[in-house]
């Protein structure tokens, strides 16, 4: 018989949730410190019809 276990679940959901944001965050963090300006460069309003 399987048995639930909430705390168990609970601590592989966020284990789960922090190997897939943290990674994310530490790039996007790493990426925005080296070079901002040409990351936001690729934007221009005249890009978006919707702007």
């Amino acid at each position: 018989m399987l048995a639930f276990h909430p705390a168990i679940t609970l601590a592989a959901f966020l284990l789960a949730w922090a190997s897939t944001v943290v990674p994310a965050w530490v790039a996007a963090k790493r990426e925005l410190r080296d070079k901002p300006a040409s990351l936001l460069r690729a934007f221009h309003v005249h890009d978006f019809g919707w702007l």
